[in-house]
């Protein structure tokens, strides 16, 4: 059920942009994540363009999941000043 939610939420995402207050108290608890959910978190984050989702991400590029640390790194590239598009 988890996992359907959150893939509801990444699903949500495309192409719009959602915003940061609404993925914020998902951000807070991360940690409690599992891998698989973690990379619905990391996805949702970068649907934000929301610069303040970067420091939560970027931790994630040390991740002992290799699917982890790819989402994070995928995430980051969306945000304009890390490696993103501007456009």
């Amino acid at each position: 059920m988890r996992e359907a939610a959150l893939n509801a939420v990444c699903q949500s995402g495309i192409p719009y942009q959602l915003p940061y207050g609404l993925l914020e108290p998902l951000a807070v608890h991360l940690a409690d994540f599992e891998p698989r959910l973690l990379e619905y978190v990391l996805f949702s984050l970068s649907a934000t363009h929301d610069e303040r989702a970067v420091p939560v991400v970027r931790p994630f590029l040390a991740h002992p999941d290799a699917a982890v640390r790819e989402e994070a790194a995928m995430a980051l590239s969306e945000f304009p000043r890390v490696g993103g598009s501007t456009a």
